[in-house]
């Protein structure tokens, strides 16, 4: 029996335990209940002091933007989270969403249980609720707002985000953001189809490692904060220019100039540093399963900003589509918005979804390596010098995150 089917054997007999449903007294249910919380300091940064707020429904504000308090004054209720208690209150907390969530496991629950559970739930969103607020962590940023009526002028606010908020925009195939994309895809096909141009734009979202390799540590629902969406700088209107050189060549792809890409590059290149990957004992360390799955996890966000690097590029050709040269695909008479040079490149896929057939996921990942052991931190110091097996191995990594 290989690798992959000990991990997958593994992966499976623990989500089994893990859906196993466990009794606990009403008081437990109780106690973990009454500490939930809107915002945690842990999410920050998991070596703080906790520092949490639960806001009582009676706070709820109406304005036009979008926040916690916004949307409890429109009647969403947003997750609670807990804030620390190790393995033992994450197990309770998990029992209280699936009763809440109704899910399968739910059913294992008793009647009394459920009641339990929902009662102490429904009077920790009638009560407001903070710990730890009576001062600020060192290790807490803290920006300076202006505020009539206090001495100096400004009050300093720590900003600190809501796992219930981005559960409700970025929880992955349930979230407001995903299910938006998703529709954006099957749209956009629709429109190309028809050589016209789509309408929605697609959400762009970033990869932020929260938590590190066991985010339950801090919380529930922090997976959910480690898509966060993601804001371009404003750019001028027009991009002729740019489009013209990206219809001709391509996308570089280019990891030593400032940006996402580089910051997964920093990212992966201090992972393999500080295990010592390249080094005489570089495979003990790889050997083992945290360490794959970590390395796993900051290829797959190398990749993703690949992608969003070429939907971007994508979202700029459209914009100039009425200034580039017209070419059709003679098979589908689908618009074309790269030369044929650049068609037959991995790039062209990149910035053409269309183009990508099954040799493509293989082609990106190689083209994507040749580029990543070429970027530079400075004056020719290479950000990443893999041998021919790391090579190979990061580059199958990266093709299953192009499939």
């Amino acid at each position: 029996m290989d690798d992959v089917d000990v991990t997958e054997r593994n992966d499976a007999q623990k989500k089994q335990k893990a859906e196993k449903w466990k009794s606990c007294p009403a008081e437990e249910y109780a106690a973990v209940a009454s500490a939930l919380l809107h915002f945690s300091s842990k999410t920050v940064n998991s070596n703080t002091r906790l520092a949490g707020v639960r806001l009582a429904e009676e706070k709820a504000w109406d304005a036009p933007y979008v926040s916690a308090r916004t949307l409890m004054s429109r009647g969403v209720r947003l997750s609670l989270d807990y804030g620390e208690g190790g393995a033992k209150t994450a197990g309770v907390y998990k029992q209280i969403r699936m009763v809440l969530n109704e899910e399968e496991g739910a059913k294992q629950a008793s009647a009394e249980e459920k009641r339990v559970i929902r009662e102490a739930v429904e009077k920790a969103y009638g009560q407001g609720f903070a710990t730890g607020t009576e001062f600020v962590d060192h290790r807490l940023r803290q920006v300076l707002v202006p505020r009539n009526g206090v001495e100096g002028g400004y009050v300093s606010m720590t900003p600190v985000t809501s796992g219930g908020l981005c559960e409700l925009l970025c929880a992955a195939g349930e979230g407001l953001v995903p299910r938006h994309n998703e529709h954006v895809a099957e749209e956009r096909k629709s429109a190309e189809a028809q050589g016209k141009k789509a309408v929605l734009r697609r959400i762009r979202q970033g990869q932020f490692g929260i938590g590190g390799s066991n985010p339950q540590n801090i919380g529930g629902l922090v997976r959910s904060m480690q898509k966060p969406l993601f804001m371009d700088a404003p750019r001028a209107a027009f991009g002729i220019k740019e489009a013209f050189f990206l219809y001709h060549h391509g996308l570089p792809l280019d990891f030593s100039r400032p940006g996402p890409m580089r910051e997964s590059l920093l990212a992966y290149a201090g992972f393999r540093t500080r295990y010592g990957l390249d080094s005489e004992k570089g495979q003990e360390g790889r050997s083992r399963l945290a360490v794959r799955q970590e390395e796993e996890r900051l290829l797959g966000a190398l990749a993703e900003s690949v992608l969003s690097a070429g939907e971007d590029a994508r979202d700029l050709l459209w914009e100039c589509a009425d200034s580039l040269p017209e070419r059709f695909d003679a098979r589908t008479g689908r618009r074309i918005l790269v030369a044929e040079s650049v068609a037959s490149q991995a790039v062209g896929g990149l910035l053409e979804p269309e183009l990508r057939d099954a040799t493509w996921p293989r082609r990106m990942a190689l083209a994507v390596m040749d580029a990543v052991e070429r970027a530079e931190f400075h004056d020719g110091v290479r950000m990443l010098v893999l041998d021919l097996t790391a090579s190979a191995t990061a580059a199958s990594i990266l093709e299953e995150s192009f499939r």
